[in-house]
């Protein structure tokens, strides 16, 4: 069950990101090794084989669009809120908003 696991670990970074102040080094490490987690975890992904870009233009989609999600979640962490569901449920939320976005700036 190594999920459950992952999903423990997580969750404790995002409530101790939330408990430290901001702009604290304890913060940041916190948010760091957040983040750190969120890129290797799997479930993390946006499925986008149905827009009609070239492979190289999905790619820097998907480059930009994870980029700006991290920032995202660093900047909202105190927005996020146990009780609504997992950091990773949370997360990809914002990876999807990012997304959208990405795809606004490649397609207009």
């Amino acid at each position: 069950m190594r999920s459950v696991n992952v999903d423990v670990e997580l969750q404790d970074l995002a409530l101790q990101a939330k408990y430290y102040q901001p702009d604290t080094i304890a913060r940041r490490i916190a948010l760091s090794e957040l983040c750190c987690e969120l890129q290797r975890d799997d479930r993390l992904k946006v499925v986008c084989g149905c827009f009609n870009l070239l492979p190289e233009a999905i790619d820097r989609c998907d480059r930009q669009a994870r980029s700006e999600a991290l920032l995202a979640i660093c900047h909202r962490i105190d927005e996020y809120n146990i009780d609504r569901g997992s950091i990773v449920a949370w997360a990809k939320g914002i990876l999807l908003e990012e997304w959208q976005r990405a795809l606004q700036q490649q397609c207009w």
